[in-house]
């Protein structure tokens, strides 16, 4: 009674080894109750799961700072495009003076992002906290604008919908 199967980690190649990793699992079934684990954040596994009733539970651990803006945008992978693109906007910091100010944010066409500081004040605002979300994929540009954490024009929020990749972050492992 309250044999448990933990599962620290589950990493497969294939949609083959995927099954035979579950297979193992289940040949276990006789002689556990209950199988516990971690997945990654967007893991279908109820879907995957014939039957099955899982409880699900999200714990958002970490937190995530831009210290250095332009350093961090020209290592950043933006998706490519068949144009070079741009915005310029200003950005709030309430604690590094360097990432505080008006920037121009070029993304060519391989996707190489450059932050400048221009003198400009732009009629388009976010604060750090904002753009750290967006590029570190936790929220979409179009989800920050609807909620009024980024201030700019629709083309603007396709073009960064566009440039910036959809994918939830996650880190597996705790410190």
């Amino acid at each position: 009674e309250n044999e448990v199967f933990h599962i620290k980690d589950m990493i497969f190649n294939t949609e083959e080894a995927r099954t035979g990793l579950w297979n193992f699992v289940s040949a276990h079934f006789s002689m556990i109750d209950k199988v516990e684990g971690n997945t990654y954040t967007d893991e279908p596994l109820a879907f995957l799961l014939e039957d099955a009733s899982i409880q699900e539970v999200i714990s958002p651990y970490y937190m995530a700072r831009i210290v250095d803006f332009p350093a961090f945008i020209a290592q950043y992978p933006f998706k490519p495009d068949i144009t070079e693109r741009e915005w310029r906007f200003t950005m709030t910091d309430p604690i590094l003076e360097c990432n505080q100010g008006s920037f121009l944010l070029r993304i060519s066409e391989n996707g190489h992002g450059e932050a400048t500081r221009i003198s400009a004040q732009c009629p388009d605002k976010i604060n750090i906290q904002t753009m750290t979300t967006m590029l570190m994929g936790y929220k979409r540009p179009d989800y920050l604008a609807k909620i009024g954490r980024l201030q700019t024009s629709e083309a603007v929020i396709d073009m960064l919908e566009d440039a910036i990749e959809q994918q939830t972050p996650y880190i597996s492992d705790y410190f």
